[in-house]
């Protein structure tokens, strides 16, 4: 017997759920029980395409929850690949923030004192060729060659020192200047000072371009001078994202390389504007 021929016997169909094809088992089994109606071959058919149709309906069940396992492990697995991408993209970003903020403050720091560097350096050539003709000038005298006064070997003598102290002065600039672009750079990396500073910069869009900001706002007169011995807001404002996307302030969406997005642990930090409802 088939099961075709089971469902025909017992008059239920594929769609027939299991308890209605045990209740008509039943029913028929009490109708044609051999001791009602003497036949037990039918009986022994009946007995037959009900366990046939049992057998049936358990490898249909089997067979769907089989592939569902199958699909929710492949769903777990899809989970953990994307999680793992997403550890390891967060962890590119990271490291390429890191370097772009260091490459960036030593670009700054070199721009804001080249100036200064120059100077400095034309400063101890000037040092350097003062105190040459003093000197070559006090031995001339010592041989009593008149090459130089004793009042004019006193002025080479001062404009040297002078130009010595000038250079000494120089220097220090260069040195505090530098050590402003890296004291600036490492209060970045304190998430508050971070997050004040991109609210300075007016954020209020949780995803964003560059362009959304305003390095007007910025304006934190970083140096004592204007014009090339002070950091432009343009490089504080890119500096400042660097290091946000470093400390996890925000992040990029994936395949973006111009959009920034606050993460969703520091959207509370910020006031972003509602959007406009259309009427």
């Amino acid at each position: 017997m088939d099961v075709k021929k089971a469902m025909q016997l017992l008059g239920v169909t594929e769609t027939t759920p299991v308890a209605e094809v045990t209740k008509v088992f039943r029913r028929l089994s009490k109708k044609h029980h051999p001791d009602v109606s003497g036949d037990g071959d039918l009986q022994a058919q009946l007995n037959q395409a009900h366990r046939l149709l049992l057998d049936h309906h358990d490898k249909k069940a089997v067979i769907p929850t089989g592939f569902q396992e199958l699909a929710e492990l492949v769903t777990r697995n899809n989970q953990v690949m994307e999680q793992s991408a997403i550890v390891q993209r967060r962890a590119v970003e990271v490291q390429e923030a890191k370097r772009n903020a260091d490459d960036l403050t030593q670009k700054i720091a070199k721009r804001v004192t080249r100036l200064l560097q120059l100077l400095k350096y034309m400063a101890f050539l000037g040092t350097a060729v003062t105190a040459a003709v003093g000197w070559l000038s006090g031995e001339a005298m010592k041989l009593d060659a008149q090459t130089l006064t004793p009042e004019q070997l006193y002025k080479y003598k001062i404009v040297a020192i002078c130009l010595g102290a000038v250079s000494a002065v120089l220097q220090f600039l260069v040195a505090d200047h530098n050590h402003r672009v890296g004291a600036y750079n490492e209060s970045l990396g304190d998430e508050e000072f971070c997050i004040e500073e991109l609210n300075r910069f007016g954020l209020s869009k949780r995803e964003f371009v560059i362009q959304d900001l305003s390095s007007r706002l910025a304006n934190r007169a970083l140096f004592f001078r204007e014009g090339p011995l002070r950091m432009n807001d343009s490089e504080a404002l890119r500096l400042t994202l660097f290091k946000a996307l470093e400390l996890g302030i925000l992040e990029r969406p994936a395949g973006s390389k111009r959009r920034y997005r606050v993460s969703d642990e520091y959207a509370d930090q910020f006031h972003f504007e509602r959007p406009e409802v259309e009427h």
